[in-house]
Order: structure tokens, then sequence, then C-alpha cells
């Protein structure tokens, strides 16, 4: 009774003497709400992210320390602390910047305390239970509710004195107890007892001297990699912190808005899939707060399982993986995350328990990456790994739980774990830290460490300064990294702030959802690894016993590795499988291990590469980019290695293929199989400091220079393919190239070999390797007559281009390749022909054919007709038509064709009718083989006649004259190669002439009659000039006539009917036209870019000889009044056909 006196009276003496230093505690809270000004109504500070009831089903019990209400002006603080079963509450209120204090104790009897309770003399009673292995209990920290946060110190355990933990210790003699102690009061000591105070203040191990300079090494550091971390950039960063912990890495600074750095970052996780085992997902009360943050990128998997109305943090926990838009902590935020709902109800409490089922069918449904936030808050030095004691590790685990892990991480699974939060303590969770007892696990483990405020004083105060660790990473240091793990939540309307490891843990996870979706070949050891290496190392340098690899860095996290470390690897490599595509580690990489390469993709390393072991190639590429490179390189059959500027320290045996770009160096030997490949290209020199064996290998040259295509002239361009500061031992024993060039190599003395390469005749090769198209033969003269044109200009420019044909060159440079190439050749040849503006030509004759077909219709029904009379009619006609346009070695055309005409005639005497016409057109044309395409609007007038009367002669002549104007839009895509697309839009304006004349003779056989008839035909067609200016390869032309004129024999038949009292005639007809010259339709043109060279284009001539047939109808509705539809059939041999359609109605007044 007395100890309890003394403590109350204790506590009473400790709150009147805060009561000095209450205002200035207000002020800091009053700062804290403004600077979150939307946050001030409820903070919530999780010290553990635990549930209580492990095996001796004790459960912490959690003061409300920092309680405040919404920031008004009033200020209201409550400290509750229980400190051997008396309660002391201290209640701060300010209003208007004054503070009082009041204190409440439980029994009255006031008590001081100023220092941790002393632990007693004689061993306590631990009333933990003996657990056996098939009943392991998982400990798990129920969710605060989010409207009511806590900030919790250290968990406070219930006994009423202080605990003392006892291990057991087991002699051998005595028998394995398995089941649980039957009778608790039965004590079993620990000669090494755990003391668990809970009035201890938290004492941090490695404390920050905020005015003094960084802490310094005072020895030698022992991190788990068997070299040192190489030497990190040079300074580039101006925000390196200078108080605080200590920050090693000068490359990086700090950015209190962005701590782990993930702003630049524009990865957000989309393909990748996360789960994540937590409590409140089946919360009704929070089922809005999911829809907002995630929408349906959110599953919650059936667990059977039901959480309180106050569970919330695993809402917060998923926020930080994959936040959407509307958060600001999403680091993945359209990964696709599965949630499940593990909170466990029992009598003891609400907590966390997992099973192997839910873990099974979260990778069932994809899932790869694992968010685990909870574990027993006692750290993992706490149990041990005697199976005899009833601290062995594995009775927390269930069995199954333990296969999984074992099987998954095995797969590429990777599990990520919160450490803890307990500052006192240096290890963290038995789960975060299993590894330590089941190494197996390591491959695909990472503990994550938290960062947060020193105090609840500068709660949201994210400065370096004010931060330091919960649980730290002790024996698992070379799985740990650490995080940020204070962050601002949006739940139910309200902004909290939150703190715990609960936070870190998934910010590490949204990072591994994007190394993920940028490397998606990588297994959870290789996504680890790029997490760990990149991490900015922090606290005592290399891998500490604090903080393991250090802070987290997002945005380097997703460059790939920074170090290929042989315990990380659990290999003396580094082993990548990339199946297909072409990926990049971007970051500077060292450490002690080597690199395999296998699957047919190419990986970049783009920087300095200082990693000690072999890098061994045995499939796919490597790419080099202009850095240092230490490893020795050993290229398989089936591995290319590509050096653009780089120099390799340590030689390189090849037995695959070695590309050089540019002007690389090997500091040792190279050596070469008799089926290896050296290729290099134009200007490339490969001078090697060792021993060259050649053994007969292949030597292949290309037109490039730095990675980019080079035009090479007939003449060619010599340069130094290798040389060696010894004698080349042997030689090549071929020289290859690709198909448009020529390569030969000479030996020029014992230390070089030289190399030429020059260009083909374009023509030459196209004739040798297509199937002899006609289109492709005029592509590729055009193609030689503007290259020969361009050689002449670079010859007399000493080898080099001008600034007028440089942008010429450099495309010429890409077709050079790409129509050397088999899968590229046909593609590049149809899209270079520009038969469009040629074969399009075709079109515009057919439409003046329609027009004057139709006219001609017209005035043989006018000459069938009995009541013509003597007054004006008025016609109107309606015409449709569609056909193909086609020729042997063209790309073929289809066609369409929309048109009216309006008319005006009279029969001026018995023998004599005369009219005109105004006629609109639009037309359309669209070429296979990337020929294009082509829109044209046309209008015309016409004039026409008959001579005859069907009464009085049987001879009648019969023609017309017209006159058109047709805008034409043409679009055509310019195809150099798979990356180089340039599309041509042109307009280009033209003119139409016609004439047509007909005769012809009617045999009459009473209703019947036969007329064969002659005809002349005349067309004449001006096409405006055009440029393409969108590609150096595009057409530029002057303007061209066409004509035709043809002849044509012909039968016509009529029979006159009578329907319902109205006279119809019906009409067939047969003619056959023949021109009188050859007209193809082609035409002078240049490439836009260079225009002194000119050349031929062609594309679908006109038919020198075409048949048309029709039939068609004409009824006499009234004296007034007369119906009439057509259809004619144009039919040549080789050319293609055209369907005409037209109908109408004349109207006499």
């Amino acid at each position: 009774m007395k100890s309890k006196s003394l403590v109350v009276a204790m506590a009473t003496m400790l709150a009147l003497s805060t009561e000095a230093d209450a205002s200035k505690l207000a002020s800091e809270l009053a700062t804290t709400a403004r600077y979150y000004p939307n946050a001030a109504n409820s903070y919530n500070k999780y010290s553990s992210m635990y549930s209580g009831y492990y095996t001796n089903n004790n459960r912490n019990n959690y003061s409300s320390w920092f309680n405040p209400t919404r920031y008004t002006g009033t200020i209201t603080r409550t400290v509750t602390t229980k400190i051997n079963g008396v309660l002391v509450t201290k209640i701060y209120t300010t209003v208007n910047g004054r503070t009082t204090v009041r204190v409440i104790i439980s029994d009255g009897k006031p008590t001081v305390v100023n220092r941790p309770t002393t632990p007693p003399t004689r061993p306590v009673v631990d009333t933990k239970p003996v657990v056996t292995p098939t009943q392991p209990v998982v400990d798990k920290k129920p969710v605060e509710a989010p409207t009511q946060p806590v900030v919790d110190k250290k968990p406070v355990e219930p006994p009423v004195q202080p605990v003392v933990d006892k291990k057991p210790v087991e002699t051998p003699t005595r028998p394995i107890v398995r089941n649980p102690v039957e009778n608790p009061s039965q004590p079993i000591v620990d000669t090494k007892p755990v003391v668990d105070t809970p009035t201890q203040p938290i004492v941090d191990t490695k404390p920050v001297r905020e005015h003094e300079p960084p802490i310094s090494d005072t020895g030698p550091i022992i991190i788990r990699p068997s070299k040192p971390i190489a030497t990190r950039s040079p300074i580039v960063a101006s925000d390196v912190p200078t108080r605080g912990e200590q920050w090693n890495d000068r490359s990086r600074g700090y950015n209190l808005r962005d701590p782990n750095n993930k702003a630049n970052v524009t990865l957000d996780g989309s393909g990748v899939i996360v789960g994540i085992l937590d409590s409140g997902f089946k919360n009704y009360m929070m089922a809005n707060d999911i829809e907002k943050k995630f929408g349906n990128r959110a599953e919650i998997i059936e667990t059977g399982r039901s959480a309180p109305s106050s569970a919330t943090h695993g809402i917060m926990v998923a926020e930080m993986v994959g936040g959407g838009v509307r958060s600001n902590n999403g680091v993945a935020p359209k990964a696709k995350l599965l949630l499940a709902d593990i909170t466990r109800t029992t009598a003891n409490g609400t907590g966390l328990s997992a099973s192997a089922s839910f873990y099974n069918d979260l990778w069932n449904r994809g899932a790869r990456i694992f968010n685990q936030s909870y574990g027993i808050p006692k750290p993992l030095t706490y149990f041990n790994n005697d199976s005899r004691s009833m601290y062995y590790y594995e009775r927390q685990f269930d069995s199954s739980i333990l296969n999984f892990y074992k099987n998954k991480v095995k797969d590429g699974g990777l599990f990520i774990w919160a450490a803890g939060n307990n500052r006192g303590d240096k290890d963290p969770s038995v789960q975060a830290g299993l590894p330590h007892y089941m190494p197996e696990l390591e491959k695909g483990w990472i503990s994550v460490v938290a960062l947060a405020t020193r105090s609840s004083n500068s709660l949201g105060n994210f400065e370096w300064s004010n931060l330091l660790p919960y649980s730290q990473a002790g024996v698992a240091k070379n799985w740990t990294v650490s995080a940020m793990g204070d962050y601002v939540f949006n739940l139910r309307g309200s902004n909290v702030v939150s703190s715990g490891s609960s936070f870190a843990a998934p910010a590490v996870t949204g990072t591994a959802a994007l190394v993920k979706q940028k490397y998606p070949w990588m297994d959870g050891n290789l996504i680890k690894q790029s997490i760990l290496t990149t991490a900015t190392d922090i606290g005592a340098r290399g891998v500490d016993d604090v903080y393991g690899w250090g802070l987290l860095n997002v945005e380097k996290a997703t460059n790939g590795p920074a170090r290929f470390d042989k315990g990380l690897a659990f290999a003396d490599n580094v082993t990548v499988n990339i199946p297909t595509g072409r990926y990049e580690f971007s970051n500077d990489i060292d450490g002690d291990a080597g690199l395999v390469k296998n699957g047919r993709g190419e990986l970049v390393l783009s920087g300095a590469s200082t990693f000690e072991g072999v890098t061994t190639l045995n499939e796919g590429a490597i790419t080099i980019n202009g850095k240092k490179y230490a490893s020795k390189v050993n290229v398989g059959n089936r591995g290319t290695l590509v050096a653009n500027s780089t120099t390799l320290e340590n030689g390189v045996n090849n037995e695959g293929t070695f590309v050089n770009q540019g002007y690389s160096t090997i500091n040792n030997n190279y050596i070469a199989s008799a089926q290896s490949t050296l290729v290099s290209d134009l200007g490339s020199n490969l001078n090697v400091k060792g021993e060259v064996d050649l053994n007969n290998s292949t030597l292949a040259l290309t037109a490039e220079k730095d990675g980019k295509a080079q035009y090479v002239t007939a003449k060619g361009v010599t340069t130094s393919a290798i040389t060696s500061d010894t004698a080349i031992k042997g030689n090549f024993g071929a020289i290859e190239t690709s198909g448009l060039l020529n390569a030969t190599a000479v030996k020029t003395s014992e230390n070089e070999i030289s190399a030429t390469v020059s260009r083909k005749n374009v023509a030459d090769y196209v004739n040798e390797t297509t199937s002899g198209e006609a289109m492709w033969e005029n592509v590729a003269m055009a193609l030689e007559n503007s290259f020969t044109t361009l050689d002449s200009q670079i010859e007399e420019n000493k080898g080099t281009t001008t600034a007028t044909n440089d942008s010429f060159a450099q495309q010429a440079a890409v077709l050079q390749n790409s129509i050397a190439n088999a899968n590229t050749q046909s593609v590049v040849l149809d899209s270079l022909s520009g038969q469009i503006y040629a074969s399009a030509q075709a079109l515009t004759f057919e439409n003046a054919e329609t027009v004057n077909k139709d006219l001609s219709n017209r005035l043989v029904m006018l000459g069938a007709l009995d009541n013509i009379g003597n007054t004006a009619g008025v016609w109107v006609t309606g015409i449709y038509g569609n056909g193909t346009l086609k020729e042997a070695g063209f790309g073929e055309g289809k066609t369409n064709t929309y048109a009216g005409q309006l008319g005006f005639d009279k029969q001026f005497t018995d023998d004599v009718i005369l009219g005109a016409a105004l006629n609109y057109s639009k037309a359309d044309v669209s070429f296979n083989r990337y020929g294009g395409s082509s829109k044209a609007d046309g209008i015309g007038a016409s004039l026409y006649a008959r001579v005859g009367n069907k009464h009085k002669t049987p001879w009648y002549v019969q023609g017309r004259v017209g006159y058109g104007s047709v805008d034409s839009d043409v679009e055509r895509n310019i195809i150099l190669a798979d990356n180089n697309v340039s599309t041509a839009k042109i307009n280009h304006r033209d003119k139409v002439l016609s004439a047509y004349v007909e005769s012809g003779y009617d045999f009459k056989m009473g209703n019947l009659a036969f007329t064969p008839f002659v005809g002349l035909n005349h067309d004449v067609v001006r096409r405006g000039a055009f440029s393409e200016e969108n590609s150096q390869f595009g057409l530029t032309a002057d303007k061209a006539t066409y004509k035709q004129t043809s002849g044509l024999v012909g039968l016509r038949t009529s029979l006159d009917v009578n329907v319902a009292g109205m006279k119809t005639t019906l009409q067939g007809y047969v003619n056959h036209q023949k021109a009188f010259n050859d007209e193809d339709l082609s035409f002078k043109a240049s490439y836009t870019g260079l225009q002194d060279a000119k050349f031929d284009v062609k594309g679908i001539g006109l038919a020198k000889s075409k048949t048309w047939v029709g039939v068609g109808a004409l009824t006499e509705v009234n004296k007034n009044t007369s119906l009439y539809v057509n259809y004619d059939l144009k039919l040549t041999k080789s050319k293609g056909h055209n369907n005409v359609v037209t109908a109408g109605v004349r109207v006499t007044f």
C-alpha cells in the first residue's frame, strides 16, 4: 500500500512540474494544427501495428496521451497513464494562449514519478503459457477508429507490477513440455530475463545531436556484402540534411514533402497485382472510402471475416500502396489491389490472423507481392529456434503458412513486412525477421523500418532532424530498408496523421509494384535487390543495424539495381532472364557478384558498372552505353554484346556476337571463336590493349555511326575495324554486310584491319531480290537516279553532305537499310511508288465517260419520244458508279462516284434538238499496297444536240462538248522504315475537256428497232502541280496534260410496249471502243528533298480497248412527263471495270 501511495504522489508532483511548460506545449499543438489546417481535428499515432494476444494471452493496453479536438482556438489535451495499477489523468486546456492543467488520480493519493520504475530484484512469474506447435497464436493489434485517433507510446502490458519475462532454461533431462501449463502460477524462470517496464521512457540507442556535426565513423563497418559499397555519385543535391540522423549519400537530398522521392516517377503500377492482408476491408462503414480511394482497382477477397466499425487500419495501408488520384500517398496509383480482411475477434480482443488459404487465394488471383503491416509486439530475439522451448519461433505460426512462405519465395513471391513500432527494440518483430530463423525465406523477404517524429509535440513535422526510427533492423539488417512512417490520411471526411511502420511498409510495397511494372520479368528477389541496393545510405555507413540498407528511394529503385551482391542474390551471380523486349538499368552498379543474362530480350546498362564478378551472356543482348565496365564478359553463341564507346576493363571471350559502336577499348584480351562475329559500324574502332585472336571469325560491317544509319555512296567509306597494341593473331574468315552494301576488309598492318563499305546499284539490287513487279522497278530506278545525284554532290564536297542535302542523305541512309531488309522491303517500295498521282487520273477520265454516257443515253431517248413538244423541257438525272482500277504490277484501286446532272433542252425544228446541262460529282478511289486514297469534287457544263427525226428519216447525228473542273485531295503514307512513317496530304486542281459525236441508222420492224452506230470520243485532262512536303521522299511535280482519242462502233435495239395506257421503250446496247493512242498517265517528278534529280512516276494507265454494254427503259407517263432508268457496264481486259446506274425525269412545259 505504501508503494502505491508513493507512486500516486510522484505522479501528482510530475503533473504540477509540467504546468510551467503547458503554454509552450499548447503553442506547439496549435502550430501543428495550422501546418495541417484540414487535419487538425484528428491525429492518430500507431505506436504498434499489432494486437496483443501472443502466446501468454496478455493484451497490450494503449494509453491515450494525445487526443486533441478540432483546432478552433480552444485546445484540450488529455494524458492518461496507468502506473502499477494507479490511473493518473492530466487535462491540459488552452484558451486564447493561456493553459491550465487539471490532475485526476484514481485513489486520491498523489505519487511523484520522475524516472523509470526499477524492476524488482526477485523473479516475477511470467503468465505466458507454453503453446503447442499445432496451436500457434498470432498477435495482431486492433485497428483504431479514425474518428478518435490515439497516439500511443510503447505498448503497456497490464500486470500489477513491472513485468520481467523469463525464458525458461530447459535441461536435457527434463521432458519437453508440449501442452499448455495447467497451473500458470508455477513460474518458469529464465536466467536471462527480458524486462518490459511500462513506464520506461523511449530511449533511442542512436541519439541525434541536432547542434553537433553528423556522426563520423569511428571504426571499420561490417556489412553483409563481402566487398565495400563503391563510392557514390558526386554531390549534385542542394538539400542534403546537415542535422538529424546521418545522411551519407550526397547525390540525393531530402524533401519533406516527398520523403520517399517518388514525385518524378511516371510509372503508376498498371498491370501489377498486389495482395494486402489487413483489417477494415469488410467494415461496412468504410465501403464508401474504399470506393473513392480505389474505384474498381480494389477487389475484396472473401475470407469469412468481418471487421468492427472502428477498423480502418487496412484502408490506410492500402492507400499507401495504391491510393488513386485523390490521394497524395499512393505510390502505385493504378495497381490492382487484392484486399483480404484478416480481422479476428476472440474473447481476448480483436486482432489480425492470416491463414494459408487466404494467401493461396491471393496467389491464385495473380498476386506476387504481398503487404503485411502487422505482427507480434516482441522482437524476434524474444524467441529462439530451440524446438524444445516454449519460445520456439514456430509456435507463433501455423505450419501451413510457413510452407506457403517457403514455396512461394522459391516461386518468385515477395513478402514485405512492417518491422514494428517499439523505439526501444533493436530488432524487428518475429514476422519481419523470420529469415533469421528460416534463411531460405530471405530471397523474397523485406522488413521495413519506419522513420517517424520524435515525440507527440512535433507530430506532423516531417523535417529530417525531427525523425527517429521505431523498431530497428538489428539481425534483419540484410533484408531491411527504411521509409517514412508518418502520413496524412482522409477517413470518412476527416484528416488524420498516422504514424508507424504499418505505413512505411506499404510505401515499399507500392515501390515494388512500380519496379514490377517497369520490369515485368523480375521475380521477387530481383525486385528486392532493386529496392534495397538503391536505398539512400543513412545512419552508420553501409548496411547498418538501425536502418538496414537505408532510406527508400522510389525513383532510383525504378531504374534497376545499384549493386550486384552475392548476399542478396544468394549466388555468385545475379541472374537476369528477359524473355523479350528492351529494358534499361540506368543506375551505376557495383558489388561483388557477377551477371548472368538469359532470355532473348535486351538489357541496357547505361550507368558505370564496377561490379567484380564475371558477366555471362548466354542469350539475348547486353548493351553497355558509354561507361566503364569492369566485369570480364563471356559471350555465348546465342548472345550479343553491344559496346557503345565503352571501356571494357577485363576482356571479352566471344562465341556469339560482339557489336562495337563508336570508339571502344578492351583493356585486356579479345578472344574470338571461329563461329563468332564482330560487328563494326562506320567510323567505329575497337582498340585492344591485350591479345587479339580472330580465329577466322566473321566481320560484319554496318552503315551506322553512333547508332544512327549513315548514307553510303557508291565509292564507299574506309575505316579501321580493329586495332591492337600487340600483333593480331589470325584474320577474319568472312566479311558480311547488309544486302544493299558491298564490304571488304584488309589487314593493313600486323596491328590493324581496315574495312570499306560502299553501296550497290538500287535498281540492280531490287531486280535481283524481287519478283520484278513494274511498280518496284520504277521506284528502284527513281531511287538510283536520285542516289547517283546525291553521290556526286557528296564527292564534290569532299565526302561530306551539305546543308541542302544533309536531311535527304539521312533519310536515304534509312532507306539503304530498309530496302535490304526482307521484312520491310516490299512495304517501303510500295509506299514510295506515288502511283496514285498517275492512277487516280484514270478515275477522272472515267468520270468524263460517265457524264458522256448519260448524255448519250439522254439523246437517244429524246429520239424515241412521241411527245417532245415545241417548248422547253427540263430534266434531272442521278448517277451512281463504282468499279476498279487495276493493272499487273501496281496497286488496285476501288472507285465510287456520286453525281447528278440538270439539263434544259428544246426541239427547235422537226429535225433539231438542242440542250445544255450542268453536272456535279463526288468521286473517291482507295488503293491497296500503301497506294493511298484520293477524293475528287467535280463540276462541269455541257452543250448537246441531236439532228434527225424518227418519223422522217432513219439517220441521226448526236453529240456533246463539255468542260469541267476537278478539285482533288490526296493522302498517302510514305514509309522509309518500321519507325519512319510520314503522311503526305496534298491538293491539286485539274481541268477536263470532253467531246463526243455519234451517228447511226434506225432499222424498224413494227415496234422493234435496231440501230447500228459509230462514234468518236476525245478527252483531255490537265492535272495541277503538287508537292509533298512532309517527307524528304515526298514527290514534287509540275503540271501534266493527258489526252486520249478513241473511236467506237456499236449496236442498239429498242422495243415499244404499252403498259396501263403508258408507252414504255425498252432499250439495250453494246459498243466497243478503241483508243488511237497509248496513255499510261506517267509524269516527271523529283523527291522533295533532292529536286535536282528527275525521274518518271508510273501508275495504272488508260485502257486502250474497252467494251460498254447497257440496258434502259423510258416511260412516257403523260405527254408532259417521262421517266427513265439505265444501267451501263464498262469492261476492259486487264484494267478493271466500272458500273453506272442512272435514273431521271423529264418535264415538258
